[in-house]
């Protein structure tokens, strides 16, 4: 994503120190290079969102 960082788990630990106690929030990442990424950022807590067009690249 251009102007975005780039993944790294200290960027996302920064983020959610970040946030109000109980906020929503989710990980946008390129499917077929960042999918791995979604376990971390779930295992933090995260939202998970599996759409149909998702399904080539994790199955």
């Amino acid at each position: 994503m251009q102007d975005g960082l780039p993944f790294h788990k200290k960027y996302l630990n920064l983020f959610i120190e970040e946030l109000t106690k109980g906020a929503s929030w989710f990980l946008l990442r390129h499917h077929s290079r960042g999918w791995k990424d979604f376990r971390v950022a779930h295992e933090r807590g995260s939202h998970v969102r599996v759409g149909f067009e998702d399904s080539p690249f994790l199955s």
